[in-house]
């Protein structure tokens, strides 16, 4: 296989970098990003996710020229021009996890 070839198995999608580029956010909230992380050192999975869901609670962000990130009681959306990405709270927890492993959270 060529290194190019080879290269481009570790390259991010369009959609994988927006979403940890929204998640590395936090929830928004003063504190929430490091209450997030203390989740993983204590909770289950099914807890993190009922805990993640409830620390987002129901708003958003968003402006002129950025991405618009809404979440709710279903999970998590975020809107860049044409690209709109879905996530359940399910999907966030797992995403947010992979990010606090590999040291990207």
């Amino acid at each position: 296989m060529e290194l190019a070839s080879q290269m481009t198995l570790f390259e991010k999608t369009v959609e994988e970098k927006l979403i940890e580029q929204e998640l590395r956010r936090g929830s928004n909230v003063e504190g929430g990003k490091e209450r997030i992380i203390g989740m993983y050192r204590k909770l289950t999975r099914a807890e993190r996710v009922r805990a993640i869901k409830n620390e987002y609670g129901i708003g958003g962000w968003g402006g002129p020229n950025l991405s618009s990130v809404s979440f709710d009681s279903k999970g998590l959306k975020i809107r860049n021009g044409d690209m709109g990405i879905n996530l359940t709270w399910e999907q966030v927890e797992k995403q947010i996890e992979k990010m606090i492993v590999e040291g990207r959270y």
